[in-house]
């Protein structure tokens, strides 16, 4: 995978500190190469009530819901949050390495771009320089949120399979910037119901389809 640059860097291209942190925890590699059809396992609806299993978590003002027996990985060293930037990182229990499915959430109040500049980085570096498959970005209706839009991609993965990831981009009312993104191996995505993670997202104490 191509390095990554933290907002306000310079260069014509710049990956955002959300997705950027994420390759460092999960060191995933990026490839040319076709990496087979989007996942089967339909996506629920923005709002959606979260599956059976599913633990709601919390990280400033953000809320959204992960498997019950995901584990907080301590965000220290190039994974620790900048400045006033909050931070969660959550991975499946037993998992190690660049195919462990994880999630992360950071919160920048005082960001260098809006979502719509982040997502616009976002996918430029993953379609035209990582040459990632079935990009994509679709708005979602996020509660509480003032805009939000949602990245999915496909790369092939450390373990031989394809690997998924889901990229939540919004804006909150005061200004702050949020970035969740979940990545797993295609199976793993598609058998843990991964993609209800991004959709059960909020603004903490407003539930999901409110």
């Amino acid at each position: 995978m191509s390095g990554c640059s933290r907002r306000g860097a310079a260069g014509p291209v710049r990956l955002g500190v959300g997705a950027g942190l994420l390759v460092l925890l999960a060191a995933c590699s990026g490839g040319s190469e076709a990496t087979g059809p989007a996942p089967s396992v339909p996506a629920p609806p923005p709002g959606a009530t979260p599956p059976a299993g599913f633990t709601p978590r919390t990280v400033g003002a953000l809320s959204f819901s992960t498997p019950a027996d995901w584990q907080e990985v301590p965000a220290t060293g190039r994974l620790a949050p900048a400045g006033d930037q909050l931070q969660l990182v959550l991975r499946a229990p037993g998992a190690e390495g660049a195919s462990a499915p994880v999630a992360l959430a950071l919160l920048d109040p005082t960001p260098a771009r809006s979502a719509a500049a982040e997502v616009d980085s976002l996918v430029r570096v993953r379609r035209d320089v990582e040459q990632a498959q079935d990009v994509r970005s679709d708005p979602l209706a996020v509660p509480g949120f003032t805009t939000a839009v949602l990245v999915q991609y496909e790369q092939p993965g450390p373990s031989g399979q394809a690997t998924h990831t889901d990229v939540l981009v919004g804006d909150l009312a005061d200004g702050t910037l949020v970035t969740l993104t979940v990545k797993a191996d295609r199976p793993d995505y598609d058998a843990g119901q991964l993609a209800a993670v991004a959709r059960t997202a909020a603004v903490a104490g407003r539930a999901a389809g409110a």
